[in-house]
């Protein structure tokens, strides 16, 4: 259920990027390439948030655009986001969705 959870949030991504590239200021090229390097980091790298500040840095943007976007994707996060654990909760699912097989 997770993975397609979270998988869904990639989706979204990548299905609205014209409308959430809108929304955090960045163009939908970059939406499409941030949630490309979002995969591909978290799989890769099991600090989540060493992965997040990397894709930042790697796109030229702040880590708070890149928490904005998950948001606004994930619908629903903004008051987990407010608490804090919204982003690492996120992408502690995506990692777990990306390493789990079963």
């Amino acid at each position: 259920m997770m993975k397609g959870a979270q998988m869904g949030l990639f989706d979204v991504l990548v299905s609205q990027a014209d409308d959430l590239a809108a929304k955090v200021g960045i163009s939908p090229d970059q939406v499409q390439s941030i949630a490309s390097a979002i995969q591909e980091k978290v799989a890769s790298n099991p600090d989540q948030l060493a992965a997040l500040e990397q894709v930042a840095k790697d796109h030229g943007l702040p880590v708070d655009t890149i928490q904005a976007l998950l948001g606004h994707a994930g619908g629903g996060t903004d008051d987990a986001a407010a608490s804090g654990g919204g982003l690492l909760g996120q992408l502690g699912g995506l990692a777990g969705g990306l390493f789990s097989k079963a």
